[in-house]
């Protein structure tokens, strides 16, 4: 018996964007001023939990992490 399966269609979001150490520096800077460094972040969550905005700052700093090779 066959089944028709309906594929996802491929949806372009946009160009890819290439960061330099400087961009990630500034970013990570900017982050760490508003909401702590990712250490400070853990140990809040751990202790009381995060509000959205810190889970994202969280969240971004490992993504800077991942860029930068850590």
């Amino acid at each position: 018996m066959s089944v028709v399966v309906s594929a996802a269609k491929a949806r372009r979001i946009g160009e890819p964007v290439m960061l330099t150490r400087e961009d990630i520096d500034r970013e990570r800077r900017r982050i760490e001023r508003e909401y702590g460094t990712a250490d400070e972040l853990r140990a809040t969550r751990d202790f009381i939990g995060l509000t959205l905005r810190q889970r994202l700052a969280l969240e971004r700093l490992g993504d800077l992490d991942f860029l930068e090779g850590r």
